[in-house]
């Protein structure tokens, strides 16, 4: 049977401490029994589970999802956020962990990665040199979570295009995470050689996806850029030629003037 494997990468620095980090292990049991309801997960997935802050450590070698044993994971009192440095393990990992396919017969499928964090790498300049090597590693599909109001999804779109953002840090909040990313992988494991792009689920209520507005940038537009409406006409001389009360509402009714708004509505987050 060709394995699935599952990268979980997992912020444990200083500011992770306390109810955080109690609720990552709860939502991490929840992940786990929810795969093994799956009975195509429990044929296929392998689970390897990294945590990063000042050091990095694999808390789980990739493990079989039946045999997988989680352990309760514990955060320092501080320190930084060596993100960089868990992707520059990760990539070995990769190297020597998942099968390629050759002649004699089919290697594993393209893994899946999920990465959770509620900063920024404090490594930035090891952060920025890994991105292309993970990119080349031919992974499956990349998942970013950042977690809290201190989370930068900035840094996550620079790895990948697929960001979500947990405005809370509570137990209810991770939970529903970590189930999406149960909902992800079940998804991921149907879909196996059919699609090239993992398509991912609904996110629940508790996630907002991180829009990138860098393909299409939004800007104010200037008075000369707002089109005229019926009723606002100013001749030569700048002077106002409109007939109707001034303080009357005029309605945009062009399809381009309110595609414009809701433009501008999403920038500044009305």
């Amino acid at each position: 049977m060709r394995r699935l494997p599952v990268y979980l990468l997992l912020d444990t620095s200083g500011s992770m401490k306390g109810e955080p980090i109690q609720a990552v292990n709860v939502g991490l049991e929840s992940l786990i029994s929810s795969l093994r309801k799956d009975p195509h997960a429990l044929d296929t997935v392998y689970i390897s589970l990294i945590t990063f802050d000042k050091e990095v450590n694999e808390i789980i070698p990739l493990t079989e999802l039946m045999n997988v044993r989680l352990p309760q994971i514990t955060c320092p009192e501080s320190g930084p956020t060596h993100l960089g440095e868990a992707l520059s393990v990760l990539s070995d990992k990769i190297e020597r962990e998942v099968k390629q396919s050759n002649e004699e017969q089919k290697g594993d499928w393209k893994p899946l990665l999920f990465i959770m964090t509620d900063g920024k790498p404090s490594d930035l300049l090891k952060y920025k040199e890994m991105i292309p090597k993970i990119k080349s590693k031919g992974i499956g599909s990349i998942v970013a979570c950042g977690a809290g109001p201190k989370a930068k999804d900035e840094y996550l779109k620079m790895l990948t295009d697929k960001v979500v953002m947990l405005d809370n840090m509570d137990s209810a909040s991770f939970q529903a995470f970590f189930m999406w990313v149960s909902d992800v992988v079940n998804q991921g494991g149907k879909s196996l050689g059919i699609v090239e792009d993992l398509e991912l689920p609904p996110v629940p209520d508790e996630l907002n996806i991180a829009m990138d507005f860098s393909d299409e940038a939004v800007s104010l537009p200037s008075v000369d850029d707002i089109p005229l409406v019926d009723g606002d006409k100013t001749d030569n001389n700048g002077d106002n030629n409109d007939s109707s009360p001034l303080d009357e509402e005029q309605p945009i009714e062009s399809g381009k003037e309110m595609e414009l708004v809701e433009k501008l509505k999403a920038q500044m987050g009305i």
